[in-house]
C-alpha cells in the first residue's frame, strides 16, 4: 500500500509517499496463458514489520478513519451458458460427481458443477450441450480444467486411479474428450 501525505490517517507520512506493503516485488515477467491471454506474473517476498515502517504497532486504522475503496466501471464480454442444460446433466446424477461419487449438501439441497470436456471460450468453441458437460464436484471441476485429470474413450480416467460414472440417458461425445486430451497430454498425478 502507498500512503501519501494529504489524508487524515493518524499513519500518513509527513510529506511525500510511503510504502506501507508487507510484500515487495522481487521478480516479475510475462507470459502467455493457455487461452492465449497475457499473464503478469510476480514473485514476492514478505517485507519485515520494521522495514515496513510497522513497528510493534501493526494495527490496523481504526474504523472511524477508513475511507471506501475506489471503483472503476468495467465492460466484460462473457460467454452466455444454458443453465438449464447444466441443470439438467447435474440432475441425471443427483447432484454427485461423476468421478468420486461425492454429493454436495446446502441448504438448497445438492450442489454440483456443470463441467465443460470441451471450454466454451477462445480459442476452444466448445458447444453448450449435454455431450460436453459433466457433474462434477468442485474438486474434481477444477482438477479437469486444469489438466490434471483427462478422460479416456473407455471412460477411465488418467491422474487418478478411477472411472467416470455415466448415467444410461447421457452420452459423452467422444471428440470432446479427445480434444481435451490433446489439450492436456500429460496429466499430473494428484
Amino acid at each position: 500500500m502507498v500512503r501519501g501525505a494529504n489524508t487524515d490517517s493518524e499513519h500518513a507520512p509527513v510529506s511525500g509517499y510511503r510504502y506501507d506493503g508487507l510484500y515487495g516485488v522481487n521478480k516479475h515477467w510475462q507470459e502467455k496463458g493457455k487461452s492465449g491471454f497475457t499473464i503478469c506474473r510476480l514473485r514476492l517476498n514478505k517485507i519485515p514489520d520494521d522495514a515496513a515502517g510497522l513497528g510493534d504497532d501493526s494495527s490496523p486504522e481504526p474504523t472511524r478513519n477508513r475511507r471506501p475503496s475506489p471503483r472503476i466501471e468495467t465492460t466484460t464480454l462473457r460467454i452466455i451458458r444454458d443453465t438449464k442444460i447444466g441443470r439438467h446433466v447435474k440432475a441425471l446424477y443427483g447432484y454427485r460427481c461423476q468421478i468420486c461419487g461425492v454429493r454436495l449438501e446446502g441448504i438448497g439441497g445438492g450442489y454440483a458443477e456443470a463441467s465443460y470436456i470441451k471450454p466454451l471460450g477462445e480459442p476452444y468453441h466448445g458447444p453448450d450441450t449435454t455431450d460436453n458437460i459433466l457433474c462434477l464436484c468442485p474438486n474434481h471441476h477444477w482438477l479437469l480444467d486444469n489438466g490434471a485429470i483427462t478422460i479416456n474413450d473407455d471412460m477411465t480416467l488418467n491422474g487418478v486411479d478411477a472411472s467416470l460414472t455415466t448415467a444410461p440417458n447421457h452420452n459423452i461425445n467422444m471428440e470432446y474428450t479427445g480434444y481435451h486430451r490433446q489439450l492436456f497430454p500429460e496429466p499430473k498425478r494428484v
